[in-house]
């Protein structure tokens, strides 16, 4: 199980042209992947780690809880997305729970239905790490996107070129996908 603060300085906001004050008062709970059982916590290193495990074609079910700590104002999250980095290995099929408005106190779960899709264009050495969740938070006087740093690193391993049957072989197809989508 992963645990991600979510927090962040927000910057100048559309609302009456006015800046948005202090961080977000949420926070996001365990990281839990729902029948995908390649996941594994490791807890004997110095920082703690989750490894998830890539099979072709399969689904994950990832779910996000998120809790309003502060005191004073709602806010609304209006987007999750908790592996901005990985370039469309893991497909979003369906999100559950968003937009959500938390009151102080107040707790939800936002649910996000992936199928593991794009091996494509991933080297068998490839080690993809995820340092943060990318969230969109709106409250009086704005709204802002933000990553949100996890406490323990994830990463997800690429697989051999057996486990993909599109893999390309032209190591350098990675390289011209990142400059194609940058």
């Amino acid at each position: 199980m992963l645990a991600l603060v979510v927090g962040a300085v927000l910057v100048a906001g559309p609302a009456a042209g006015l800046p948005l004050v202090g961080a977000p008062p949420v926070v996001a709970g365990d990281l839990a992947f729902v029948d995908h059982d390649r996941v594994v916590h490791l807890t004997a290193y110095e920082q703690p780690l989750t490894a998830v495990g890539y099979a072709h074609g399969s689904g994950a079910l990832v779910e996000v809880p998120l809790e309003h700590t502060g005191d004073v104002g709602a806010v609304t999250v209006t987007d999750v997305d908790p592996f901005p980095e990985l370039l469309g290995m893991l497909e979003v099929e369906a999100v559950a729970g968003l937009p959500v408005t938390l009151e102080p106190g107040d707790r939800s779960t936002v649910r996000i239905e992936a199928r593991f899709a794009n091996c494509r264009y991933y080297t068998e050495r490839a080690v993809n790490l995820f340092r943060g969740a990318e969230v969109t938070v709106a409250a009086a006087g704005g709204t802002t996107t933000f990553t949100a740093p996890y406490p323990s690193e994830v990463v997800l391993r690429s697989p051999t070129i057996l486990g993909c049957p599109d893999r390309v072989t032209d190591r350098s197809a990675r390289q011209r996908m990142l400059a194609r989508d940058e």
